[in-house]
């Protein structure tokens, strides 16, 4: 397994929207005064650990994440099924951000101030609202991505991949254009007024490969887009033959069906919508067919023990899993509570957010339960650990195959200076 492409998560989950109401669901809640009999720390008692999970369960980003707390409550399950941690068993307590930055810091303050949490699980678009708040609380934080863009100084959180932020430019994106035999390529991004460096990072990293035109750009998308008609003009009008957009799954299929109906062939290359979703719905399958699809969490496609146990325990504990390639927010809310047990396990029999902390950050092989292989290093995982890869995924008929079909990653160069 290569490193995860640093620059592309920050630029599809990271964004800025007005203010909202948070609705937070509550399971077991535990105030902050109620840790006691045997307690180490706020949400630990001898025999529970109460741990958050905000979730964008509502708003724009709701079709890549509203189902984040069912990975989550599986793979809490499993654990609690085994025993939990050190005897103590794991309980959860969800909060919905609905996809504003203003609505995560709320769902932080509630989980921490008032539910008592011991830490936090972000699966969402915005933790860059509440993650200076859980900093400055020293909150363990376990995340699916790096989406503030500054992850050097936020020492409580710990994602399930590797990177480097600020993301360099790397030749990941312009190689895989190559491999698809391309030559005109469009980018599109959300808009993110917090985030000035993704786009310009991806343009730089294509443009370093011969060969490859930039026939249109466009980083001015509000998140949760449905409306491309007029993008698909401009794409047709540009004579571009392929498209990145690193967007939440909503705007994968409106785009894909866009693109269909403007009677353009081109290739098409999302970061999302790798899932059973999508191929339930078969206007979409046809309109997509040939896209091509990053993986959502390393290794997901594997057949190995690890791949096979996740979804045993998705069948037996998550409801609304019915079969097939499960949804974004089911791999990643599962991979970002398997981290936070990690931690568990690590801190100690009697775990305090401290040793939680430093005890992660001991880990230099941390593997996802075995579902990523070559693992990441957390004592540095905020810098890059080898090539730039990517693995894919594309739509053929009605399932998804490698690409290439080798299955091997598309790997890049961080090109020098950025």
């Amino acid at each position: 397994m290569g490193t995860v492409r640093g620059s592309r998560a920050p630029a599809v989950l990271a964004l800025a929207c007005g203010i909202s109401l948070t609705v937070v669901v509550g399971y077991a809640p535990l105030s902050a005064g109620a840790a006691s009999g045997g307690s180490s720390a706020p949400g630990v008692t001898a025999k529970t650990i109460t741990i958050g999970l905000i979730e964008s369960g509502t708003g724009p980003a709701s079709s890549t994440f509203g189902d984040s707390a069912s990975g989550a409550r599986a793979r809490f399950d499993q654990q609690n099924a085994e025993g939990g941690v050190d005897g103590r068993k794991l309980k959860l307590v969800v909060a919905d951000d609905t996809s504003t930055p203003s609505g995560n810091l709320l769902a932080a303050e509630d989980l921490v101030s008032t539910k008592g949490v011991f830490g936090v699980i972000s699966d969402n678009a915005v933790l860059v609202g509440g993650a200076d708040y859980l900093l400055q609380q020293n909150i363990p934080v376990t995340e699916f991505s790096s989406i503030t863009g500054e992850e050097a100084k936020y020492t409580d959180e710990f994602g399930i991949t590797q990177g480097q932020l600020p993301a360099p430019a790397t030749t990941q994106l312009g190689v895989l254009f190559k491999a698809l035999g391309v030559k005109n390529v469009a980018l599109l991004d959300y808009s993110d007024p917090q985030d000035s460096t993704g786009f310009p990072v991806e343009e730089k990293g294509v443009q370093d490969v011969g060969g490859l035109k930039i026939c249109y750009a466009s980083d001015s998308l509000p998140i949760g887009t449905v409306n491309f008609t007029t993008t698909a003009l401009e794409l047709k009008n540009s004579g571009c033959q392929a498209v990145d957009f690193p967007a939440v799954e909503s705007s994968d299929i409106a785009l894909a069906i866009a693109i269909q109906q403007a009677g353009l062939h081109i290739k098409q290359i999302y970061a999302t919508g790798y899932d059973q979703t999508f191929l339930d719905d078969k206007a979409v399958v046809a309109a997509a067919q040939g896209d091509l699809f990053s993986m959502d969490v390393p290794g997901i496609d594997l057949s190995t023990a690890a791949v096979r146990n996740f979804y045993a325990a998705l069948k037996k504990y998550d409801a609304a899993y019915h079969g097939g390639v499960a949804t974004f927010g089911a791999q990643t809310g599962w991979a970002a509570a398997d981290e936070m047990i990690q931690g568990l396990k690590l801190a100690g029999a009697r775990p305090t957010r401290a040793s939680w902390i430093k005890g992660l950050a001991s880990d230099t092989n941390y593997t996802i339960g075995g579902i990523n292989p070559s693992g990441i290093n957390l004592s540095k995982r905020w810098k890059l650990s080898g090539p730039q890869c990517e693995y894919y995924a594309q739509l053929e008929g009605s399932k998804f195959v490698p690409f290439p079909r080798s299955g091997k990653p598309i790997c890049g160069k961080v090109i020098a200076g950025s």
